[in-house]
């Protein structure tokens, strides 16, 4: 996006929904005439929609600009804007919409490309039928010999704490 004067940038704003985050890139062409990176931004993982401000360097500023949204994982980027105003006239602050396309929330069935096969055919596996009964099955386990109970000396938790004073070499 570019406006036709230099404007300085002071915020930009994100309205999405990334459930594992989200990096943006702000790139500018001043100074130096090409696009560069001004800001790297890291947008929060949100599993609901949520909206988030950064405010730029104090010297971003450029007639073009361009944002660049990556992540690891989906992001649904339902809008954003920057915070600007012309360098060369006593203008006011304003917003200004990023360019981004509306998404829709519903979702559509796709046929896909997948030709029908006909030599597939209903096979009968070998599976004798169950009975319903079990048999018991002896296991070979050595016999473990008599047990027998035996008491462990447990203390009991005093309701106060007990002070213990740890000596400190200095």
């Amino acid at each position: 996006m570019g406006f036709e004067r230099v404007f300085v940038y002071r915020i930009i704003e994100f309205d999405y929904l990334a459930p594992d985050g989200a990096t943006a890139i702000f790139q500018t062409e001043l100074p130096g005439n090409s696009i560069a990176t001004r800001a790297t931004l890291a947008l929060p993982a949100s599993a609901v929609r949520c909206t988030v401000k950064f405010r730029l360097p104090g010297e971003t500023k450029g007639k073009l600009y361009e944002v660049v949204v990556t992540s690891g994982g989906a992001v649904l980027l339902y809008g954003g804007r920057v915070f600007a105003r012309a360098l060369s006239i006593a203008a006011a602050w304003q917003w200004a919409s990023l360019p981004i396309p509306p998404i829709a929330n519903t979702f559509t069935e796709i046929k896909l490309p997948i030709p029908p096969r006909g030599d597939w055919a209903e096979i009968k596996l070998p599976i004798p039928a169950w009975s319903g009964a079990f048999t018991e099955v002896k296991l070979p386990i050595p016999a473990l010999g008599d047990w027998t109970e035996a008491k462990v000396p447990l203390h009991p938790t005093s309701e106060l704490f007990d002070w213990l004073d740890v000596p400190v070499a200095r």
